[in-house]
């Protein structure tokens, strides 16, 4: 014989729809509450310095405005960002001296990390060449360095060096002296919307856009990372091959060339 089982699947179907609805609507409040601690970080900064600046002397007030300057920039390319990833607009990759790079964002740097925590930069003098989209991967070591930042609880320590790895690529490591990650949370930190903070502050969103913007820029993001003791992650890209290098690079490395 034959045994037929019916059931009514109309009214889980409408709870499954519901209930995915709701995830989509806390997805956006979470990123929109992201969005708004950046901006808010951003203003704070604003707000601090022009206070400084009311204060400061001559010789200090060209610095407090540089750091005003640096952080409205800050805010643009944070909006410009946000548009283009709206848009789903691709990346503008160029060739960059990554080393250069970042050590024209140490001043934006300090201002994004507590004054507990000390940052250290180990840079080569001789250029580091990668072809990436400078604002992404401006805002890729921001993203990381704030996180490093958040995960030292007192006082500590960041350190941030590029080299040039076994087949002439460009190299960044960035390493920090924070609570670090368990194994089982290590294996998901690249995930989309998977965040292991206490707070609900995450978005879960951070690394994973990394780890996008890197591998389609055709590099790689590895991280290692042990309990109490810190947290290193690896951004590593290809070397150039038949590029041919002009412009302000190739000028500085015949030792030649214009100042405007």
């Amino acid at each position: 014989g034959a045994v037929w089982l019916l059931s009514e699947t109309t009214e889980r179907k409408r709870i499954d729809e519901r209930l995915e609805e709701i995830r989509r609507v806390e997805t956006l409040g979470k990123v929109t509450g992201e969005v708004a601690h950046d901006f808010g970080n951003i203003l704070s900064s604003i707000s601090g310095n022009m206070h400084l600046l009311s204060t400061a002397t001559e010789e200090n007030a060209s610095r407090v405005r540089e750091r005003i300057g640096a952080a409205l920039d800050l805010g643009v390319s944070l909006t410009e960002r946000l548009l283009a990833f709206a848009r789903k607009q691709h990346l503008e990759p160029q060739v960059t001296d990554v080393a250069q790079l970042i050590e024209g964002m140490a001043d934006l740097l300090e201002i994004a990390l507590p004054e507990s925590v000390a940052l250290h930069f180990d840079l080569p003098v001789d250029p580091v060449l990668a072809k990436v989209d400078p604002g992404q991967l401006e805002s890729a070591i921001l993203n990381l360095s704030v996180n490093a930042g958040q995960a030292i609880s007192e006082a500590g320590s960041i350190h941030i060096a590029v080299t040039r790895d076994a087949t002439d690529g460009a190299c960044i490591r960035i390493r920090d002296t924070g609570c670090g990650m368990s194994p089982e949370v290590l294996q998901h930190a690249t995930e989309p919307f998977f965040t292991h903070r206490s707070d609900g502050n995450g978005t879960g969103l951070g690394l994973s856009m990394v780890d996008g913007f890197v591998h389609q820029s055709g590099g790689q993001m590895s991280l290692s990372s042990q309990e109490n003791i810190g947290t290193e992650i690896r951004l590593s890209f290809p070397p150039l091959t038949g590029q041919t290098e002009t412009g302000p690079i190739a000028q500085a490395r015949n030792g030649s060339g214009h100042a405007l």
